[in-house]
């Protein structure tokens, strides 16, 4: 029986209970809900002898227990600790999951499967060189010991990328030097069975392996893309690891042209078809090309130029799928003059890429890096970057219908004209209803605003979403429930430190008011990070200094 089912007995045997005994008020029925708020904050670190880290990984497992991972130094390396939240009980002691004392604990990563294992991974340096580590807490056991993951011991690890399936199999994709070049290895665990031996996933012994990328379908089938140098340019390569036969198979190098790959990205559909999107030096510019697998043919097709433009390089692209299978590719282009957004659609149905458009209009300066895209359940598809219009940053949308199939037209969101905006996130709910959150400068200072399209009515009108005037905000970070509420946490200055707020929006109701989620007046807040729990209960984090160190604290809203 799960919280909310038990709440709901709950309520019926008081509003029971208050009936036979009769109401003070004569109006009978039930107690009201209990109005949910944020708690008092605590501090969840034990370690004073030093800093936790820039950020901390946070996973709340079915119980609604959460578990937090953050790194802290001890006054000469930076070790990895975890705490755990129990409902009803409230925080545990702080551990340090590792034991190698030699250097940092970096690059880490936490994931929870079905039967609530935690898993922890992140590389430490042994005073020679960088090794692969795991750790795991198993229910009613606790953490069980970190073990080593990989055996190369001719040079370190790097460009680690991890993913986990429906079932709680953990594959870990990492570049590992021998001592002359790197290579790329693969690492499997799987519940029950635990790690298996790492391997090396590719054999060109030309040159060096980095910038992998990976995503694992809903099987379990596991694909893998990364440049690689053959000492003359750096190619697209791709392997698989079949759910089926328990295997990686053969690296294969999924593109034939001449010219230096940069940055790939990858995206698969439900049934395991995988589309590669990669820049490609094509002299004199950049060119965007993709290439795809198909789960029916078992093989990588012909790699595609997907872009038109000819007159400048094509870079920064993001990538988005529907539940169809449908890929959407928008990226940053030069025109010779200035950067524009363009967008390209793989229809699965015709099993080609429909053709590339430029999708602004604001032809006053550049688009910027800062691009979000998200699709909902029918496939549309909205993007949102901000552009430049020849005196500040503004932001814009545009949407792709996909019974139009067409782009609407851009469309700036923000009313804001004193400054620029920065990087905004996007946010769809179950509905196809659209946040998008900035912070964005008034000349003085950065404010947090925020507009939503709704369906079947648009854009709204952009809102500051903060009270606080003295000083800027920034290290924003939001969650969605399965409501469609939103909440959204930030450090802002009061022209002393920084402090920790948050808001929240009720779906109906719109947002609500701005609040500091923290206490502790001794020094700055940063870095802060959510998660939320299946009965839509919040934790959010953060490092707060207390005038010597900066420890991690914690907030519970529920």
């Amino acid at each position: 029986m799960n919280r909310k089912t038990v709440f709901v007995l709950i309520t019926l045997f008081s509003a029971l209970t208050l009936g036979a005994c009769g109401s003070s008020s004569g109006g009978g029925g039930g107690l009201p809900p209990v109005p949910r708020s944020w708690a008092a904050a605590e501090k969840i670190d034990t370690e004073d002898m030093g800093n936790v880290g820039l950020s901390s990984k946070l996973v709340a497992d079915s119980n609604g227990i959460v578990t937090a991972l953050w790194e802290q130094n001890n006054g000469t390396i930076d070790n990895l600790w975890a705490n755990r939240y129990t409902p009803g009980v409230g925080w545990g002691i702080a551990e340090k999951i590792e034991t190698e004392d030699f250097d940092d604990a970096t690059s880490r990563e936490l994931y929870i499967d079905d039967n609530n294992v935690v898993t922890a991974i992140w590389s430490q340096w042994d005073a020679t060189r960088s090794n692969l580590w795991a750790n795991h807490y198993m229910p009613g056991v606790g953490w069980t010991g970190a073990v080593k993951i990989e055996n190369e011991d001719l040079g370190g690890v790097s460009n680690i990328v991890s993913v986990i399936d429906g079932a709680g199999n953990i594959i870990v994709v990492w570049s590992q030097s021998d001592g002359v070049r790197g290579n790329l290895w693969a690492n499997r665990y799987a519940p029950g069975s635990g790690w298996g031996v790492a391997e090396k996933i590719e054999t060109e012994n030309l040159g060096s392996a980095f910038i992998a990328h990976a995503v694992v379908d809903a099987n379990g089938n596991v694909t893998a893309v990364w440049t690689q140098d053959d000492g003359a340019t750096s190619n697209a390569w791709a392997n698989r690891y079949s759910i089926t036969t328990n295997s990686w198979g053969v690296a294969k190098k999924i593109e034939s042209d001449a010219g230096f790959v940069i940055t790939p990205q990858v995206i698969v559909d439900g049934p395991g078809n995988v589309t590669a999107v990669w820049r490609q030096d094509n002299l004199p510019f950049d060119n965007l090309w993709a290439n795809r697998y198909s789960v029916v043919a078992d093989t990588w097709g012909v790699a595609k130029k997907i872009e038109t433009e000819d007159l400048g390089t094509a870079f920064s692209a993001t990538l988005n799928i529907d539940t169809g299978g449908n890929v959407v590719a928008i990226w940053t282009q030069n025109d010779g003059t200035r950067d524009n957004l363009w967008a390209n659609r793989y229809s699965i149905v015709a099993d080609a890429w429909s053709g590339a458009e430029k999708i602004e209009t604001e032809d006053l300066g550049n688009v910027n890096f800062q691009k979000r895209l998200v699709v909902d359940a029918s496939g549309n598809v909205t993007a949102v970057w901000s552009q430049n219009d020849g005196a500040r940053d503004n932001l814009w949308a545009n949407r792709y219908n996909i019974v139009a199939d067409a782009w609407s037209g851009a469309e700036k969101i923000e009313t804001e004209d004193l400054g620029d905006v920065f990087l905004a996130s996007a946010i769809i709910d179950n509905s196809g209803n659209i946040s998008v959150i900035w912070p964005q400068s008034d000349g003085v200072n950065n404010n947090l605003w925020a507009n939503r399209y709704a369906v079947g009515t648009g854009w709204g009108v952009a809102e500051k979403i903060e009270t606080e005037d003295l000083g800027s905000i920034f290290s924003s970070r939001q969650i969605l429930d399965s409501s469609g509420n939103i909440t959204v946490v930030w450090s802002q200055s009061d022209g002393v430190y920084s402090n920790f707020w948050a808001n929240r929006y009720t779906a109906g109701t719109g947002w609500g008011v701005a609040e500091k989620i923290e206490t502790e007046n001794l020094g700055n807040t940063n870095y802060g990070n959510l998660v939320i729990d299946s009965n839509d209960n919040i934790t959010a984090v953060w490092s707060q200094n207390d005038g010597v160190f900066d420890n991690l604290w914690a907030n519970i809203f529920r």
